[in-house]
């Protein structure tokens, strides 16, 4: 049990950037989860806490995301963030 605290505690915090699937046809993998290691497909996203838009550049295409810092832990194909607080709230 105190291992799988550890484990949930010390998980380091990450940037999310977050885009819906265009290219997810008849399939249920909807939400496109960006991260500095890559990209993972969710059927379904849930986010607590502070979130942001924001533009990032692909291919020299603008692209909008919603965007996150914090911890994100997976049930499958579902995902779950927990994100931080706004950053003024933080002071």
């Amino acid at each position: 049990m105190i291992e799988k605290f550890k484990k949930w505690f010390f998980k380091p915090n990450q940037h999310f950037q977050i885009r819906y699937n265009t290219k997810v046809g008849d399939g249920d993998l909807v939400w496109r989860i960006i991260t500095k290691e890559g990209e993972t497909l969710a059927s379904h996203l849930e986010i607590n806490g502070y979130v942001y838009g924001e533009s990032s550049f692909v291919d020299g295409e603008k692209k909008m995301n919603i965007a996150c810092d914090g911890k994100i832990y997976w049930n499958g194909t579902a995902a779950e963030i927990i994100a931080g607080k706004r950053p003024d709230l933080l002071l």
